[in-house]
């Protein structure tokens, strides 16, 4: 059975390509000793379920991480701050919204929620997972998504960003709310930010304390792995203080 990446390889070489081995590492928290356990992996052998999407994973998810890795290096040639609409075009716009709102809702407890509703109507697993394309590019939230003002910024700190198996922080999750904030940690040293523009003025300016709120959120978000460039990346009490107590 194939394996469907619910973390895009492309998106996990960020945090390994600057490592001679090409891995990165992650870490899962083992409940019954509340230890972390750490292991090594290249990008393809780890953030995947085995037939997770089936069909949709060659004509949907495979397209849209290919179209999506080209545009993240297109982000990087740019300057660090800037508004998505008038720098990337129509197309790329959409397309970014469109990969954004793929994490949120690709994600295995994502998937196994979408079908066991469908279910509830008899219709079959795979005929529900068929759905999940429409259900991502539901034209409201890409809409609402795009009215955001976007920035992709790099941090200067001597700290790490790190990532994780449901990588993207949706504060609140409601694209409509005037608070909403979305962030998405883009390598160990870059992050992608959308929001309203009038909330841009009250969000963290120090790189050190940005840095620290996102990887809290991310810890936060983490269903069983965390992921980050090294060991040293972060610490582990950091990582134990945050895991624990979600």
């Amino acid at each position: 059975m194939p394996k469907d990446h619910f973390v895009p390889v492309f998106y996990l070489k960020r945090w390994s390509s600057c490592n001679k081995d090409g891995r990165l590492y992650s870490c899962r928290l083992i409940d019954h000793t509340g230890k972390l356990y750490w292991d090594s992996h290249a990008p393809k052998g780890t953030g995947f379920e085995e037939g997770l999407y089936q069909e949709i994973e060659e004509k949907f998810f495979k397209p849209l991480d290919n179209d999506s890795s080209r545009l993240l290096t297109k982000f990087e040639e740019l300057d660090n701050t800037f508004n998505g609409r008038h720098d990337l075009g129509e197309i790329d716009h959409e397309l970014w919204a469109t990969f954004l709102l793929a994490q949120i809702i690709r994600t295995p407890t994502n998937v196994n929620y979408i079908t066991s509703q469908y279910a509830q109507h008899d219709v079959a697993p795979e005929v529900a997972r068929q759905q999940i394309p429409r259900i991502i590019r539901n034209e409201k939230a890409i809409q609402d998504l795009r009215a955001m003002k976007w920035v992709f910024a790099s941090v200067d700190a001597n700290l790490d960003l790190i990532t994780c198996d449901n990588p993207v922080i949706f504060i609140p999750r409601n694209l409509a709310h005037d608070d909403c904030v979305i962030i998405m940690p883009m390598s160990p040293r870059h992050f992608f930010i959308a929001s309203k523009v009038d909330n841009f003025q009250r969000l963290e300016k120090n790189a050190r304390k940005m840095v620290n709120f996102i990887n809290i959120e991310v810890i936060k978000n983490a269903r069983e792995r965390i992921y980050t460039r090294n060991r040293e990346s972060i610490k582990e009490q950091f990582l134990l203080k945050h895991w624990t107590c979600r």
